[in-house]
C-alpha cells in the first residue's frame, strides 16, 4: 500500500520476481575481493562518484555561479567605455536629393553613487563565493565518505550471502539428518518442528541477504549517478577474482 501510494498507482498490482541469478557474477565477484582489490575498488568508485554524482554536480555549479555573481558584482566599480556610431538621412520637400550626416560617440562613465550600495554588493558576493566554496568542500568529503560507506556496504552484504548460504545448507542437511530420525521414530514430532523452524529461519534470512545485497548495489549506483552497472563492476581489479 505504500508502495502504491508513492507511485500513485492501484493497490491492486503484482511485483515481477527478482531474478537472482542475473546478479550472480556481480555478487561472486565482490565476495572474492581480497583487501589490495577492496582498496582499489574503493578509490575507484569514489573517482567515479566525484565525477558523476549529482549532488556534487550541482554543488560545482552553485559554486561557479557565485563566481560569476562575484565579478559581476566587482565590475560595478569599473568605470565604462561606450561606442556608438549613427548615420541619418533627411530630405525637404524642396530639396531634389537626401542629406546625410555622420555622429561618432565615444562616452566614458565612472560609478560614483551609489557607492554604498555597489560595496554592499560586492560584499556579499564575496562572502555568499566562500561559502559555495566551503558547501562544496562539505560536499565532497560527505560524498567521499557515502561512496566509501557504500563499497563497504556492498562488500559486507555480499559475504553476508556467501555466509547465509553456507547456514541453509548447514541447516538443510541437519533437517534431512532429523527428518531420517523422525522416520525411525529417534525424533518426536515438536523436536522436528523445530528444526524445520530453523530451516524456515535459515531461508528467510538467506533471502534477506540477498536484497540487502541488491539494496546496497543501488544505493552505490545512486552516490555514483551511474545507471549502467557494467561501468562500475567491468573494471580490472575484479580480474583476479571469480567471475
Amino acid at each position: 500500500a505504500d508502495l502504491a501510494n508513492y507511485l500513485q498507482i492501484p493497490s491492486d498490482f503484482s511485483l515481477e520476481e527478482i531474478s537472482f541469478t542475473d546478479h550472480e557474477t556481480y555478487l561472486n565477484a565482490v565476495q572474492n575481493l581480497h583487501q589490495e582489490q577492496i582498496d582499489k575498488f574503493t578509490d575507484y568508485i569514489t573517482a567515479l562518484g566525484l565525477d558523476r554524482n549529482p549532488s556534487l554536480r550541482i554543488s560545482h555549479i552553485s559554486r561557479n555561479i557565485s563566481k560569476k555573481i562575484l565579478l559581476m558584482a566587482g565590475g560595478r566599480f569599473l568605470p565604462s567605455l561606450n561606442l556608438s556610431y549613427s548615420r541619418n538621412w533627411e530630405k525637404y520637400d524642396y530639396q531634389s536629393d537626401y542629406e546625410d550626416s555622420e555622429r561618432l560617440m565615444l562616452t566614458a562613465a565612472i560609478p560614483i553613487f551609489p557607492l554604498l550600495d555597489n560595496y554592499s554588493a560586492l560584499s556579499k558576493a564575496r562572502h555568499d563565493h566562500k561559502r559555495s566554496q566551503y558547501d562544496l568542500d562539505a560536499a565532497e568529503d560527505g560524498i567521499k565518505l557515502a561512496l566509501k560507506s557504500a563499497v563497504l556496504n556492498l562488500i559486507t552484504s555480499a559475504k553476508s550471502v556467501y555466509a547465509a548460504r553456507i547456514a541453509l545448507d548447514y541447516a538443510r542437511e541437519t533437517y534431512e539428518q532429523m527428518e531420517e530420525r523422525f522416520r525411525s521414530n529417534l525424533l518426536s514430532t515438536s523436536e522436528l518442528l523445530d528444526i524445520e523452524l530453523l530451516l524456515t529461519s535459515a531461508e528467510n534470512q538467506y533471502i534477506i541477504s540477498l536484497f540487502d545485497f541488491l539494496r546496497a548495489k543501488s544505493t552505490l549506483q545512486q552516490q555514483t549517478g551511474i545507471e549502467d552497472e557494467q561501468l562500475i563492476f567491468n573494471t580490472k581489479i575484479f580480474d583476479k577474482g571469480e567471475k
